[in-house]
């Protein structure tokens, strides 16, 4: 077994449309993800963020990290604690193109 550490995906989505972020790859597990978003200007955005279990568009169950979720100019969220597995997705959105950023850090194993 060998453990991964460090930055597993970015994203500064250039339209409105659900994006994939990040894919957990076969035989390996994602522990301990930290997933911060960032607003890089001065006004209100939104986003979503999706966990799901299958690569593809996500579900109306899959949206687990925030729905439409209010981020305010120049500031970060973050969501902790995700705990992924093999083939298992983090997919988002925005409604403001080139405006947010989505990265997600943590440890992959397998």
């Amino acid at each position: 077994m060998s453990n991964s550490y460090g930055r597993k995906g970015a994203l500064s989505p250039s339209d409105t449309n659900e994006a994939e972020l990040y894919l957990c790859p076969s035989s390996t597990e994602l522990l301990g993800g930290v997933l911060n978003i960032t607003n890089r200007t001065s006004s209100l955005s939104t986003y979503r963020v999706a966990h799901t279990d299958a690569s593809g568009a996500a579900t109306d169950e899959d949206w687990s990290g925030g729905y439409d979720t209010e981020i305010f100019g120049n500031d970060v969220h973050q969501i902790a604690g995700i705990t992924m597995g093999p083939g298992e997705t983090i997919r988002v959105r925005t409604d403001t193109p080139n405006s947010l950023s989505f990265v997600l850090t943590g440890m992959e194993k397998s």
